[in-house]
């Protein structure tokens, strides 16, 4: 199993963009590092907690400053653009850290994007797959083209000159082919998990799930595979919490304006209004009932032990992927981090 990192980033309203972005870009060089298999990066146009608004200018923003860490775009919503721009930038991303480029895809979790961007009311997820056909078509063009799936459609026929060089894209880096695309997973039976098991695609089941939930997502993966075998194709993002001090768990974790207890907060609230709320558990009325339930805690051998009962619970995966917190006075959850990196064997 290889350790990665996932930002939100989720943090206090008040947070500056610019302190959200160094703080992410500071995180992503310390795990690059301490040899982190892959970072990700959320995705939400207007929302004062999670402020992060292009996943792939991010991962842009690292080309040049780290060598190896696996970026990944958690999610690039396709649909919030025209396919040919979101190709080009696709591309540029890809070629800029040489193929590192985790291509996470969506259509926009938050209702607010999508109105912001006219497609509100529109079936927005069969929209994204069209989306993705047209752009990896467009990847292999090699002559000015009609490409056309559902009601998605490029074309560069009418004003395209094969000698000219017009009306045709770039690809990705290399021309590679084994680009590793992703989707989240959230909620029971999701169609994420079903659509990335069909495709050969790669799953990131998130940090607000529950363990019932996200054995439930690895079953489901596992039903509809073709393949031998799925760890490769599996990420589980977790809230983990490790402390030097047994003592510190109470003192630090579960106290009022724990970082912790501020995003299970904030996405309780989101998703009550969806009637999702039950991947927190049996109980999502108490946030500290909820924390104790999703957060592994404890010291780095602790919380080593709770890795492999959760492994051996819900069944092998790839990476065990840190969720990120926001920054808080106290030193002890920026410790945490280090702590994982160093100290808790996976």
């Amino acid at each position: 199993m290889e350790k990665s990192i996932f930002f939100i980033p989720l943090e206090k309203k008040e947070t500056s963009y610019f302190d959200i972005i160094k703080r992410v870009t500071d995180l992503v060089l310390y795990c690059e590092e301490n040899n982190f298999e892959s970072a990700f990066f959320g995705e939400h146009l207007a929302d004062q907690y999670e402020k992060l608004s292009s996943s792939l200018m991010m991962i842009a923003s690292l080309a040049n400053i780290t060598n190896r860490i696996k970026l990944g775009s958690m999610t690039a919503n396709l649909t919030f653009s025209n396919p040919a721009h979101q190709a080009s930038l696709i591309s540029t991303v890809d070629n800029l850290v040489k193929g590192r480029l985790l291509l996470g895809v969506g259509c926009g979790s938050n209702q607010c994007d999508v109105e912001a961007v006219g497609n509100l009311g529109k079936d927005n997820y069969k929209m994204m797959q069209d989306y993705l056909n047209v752009i990896f078509e467009l990847f292999k063009s090699t002559v000015p083209q009609k490409i056309k799936f559902g009601e998605v459609e490029v074309n560069t026929k009418e004003t395209g000159n094969k000698n000219e060089g017009l009306g045709i894209f770039d690809g990705l880096y290399k021309s590679r082919q084994d680009i590793e695309i992703m989707m989240p997973a959230l909620g029971l039976n999701s169609m994420n998990v079903k659509n990335c098991a069909l495709n050969g695609w790669s799953i990131l089941s998130t940090n607000f799930c529950d363990e019932n939930v996200l054995k439930n997502h690895i079953l489901e993966y596992k039903e509809n595979f073709k393949g031998r075998s799925i760890k490769e194709k599996i990420r589980i993002s977790r809230f983990i919490f490790v402390c030097e001090k047994e003592s510190d768990i109470e003192k630090y974790l579960f106290k009022e304006d724990s970082p912790y207890l501020f995003m299970i907060n904030v996405i309780l609230k989101k998703l009550k209004k969806i009637k999702k709320d039950y991947i927190f558990g049996e109980d999502s009325s108490d946030l500290k009932k909820i924390a104790r339930n999703i957060i592994i805690y404890g010291t780095p051998d602790i919380v080593s032990e709770k890795i492999k009962s959760l492994e051996k619970n819900i069944g092998e995966f790839k990476s065990l992927v840190y969720a990120s917190i926001p920054r808080n006075n106290s030193q002890i959850y920026d410790n945490s981090l280090e702590l994982f990196s160093k100290n808790v064997i996976v």
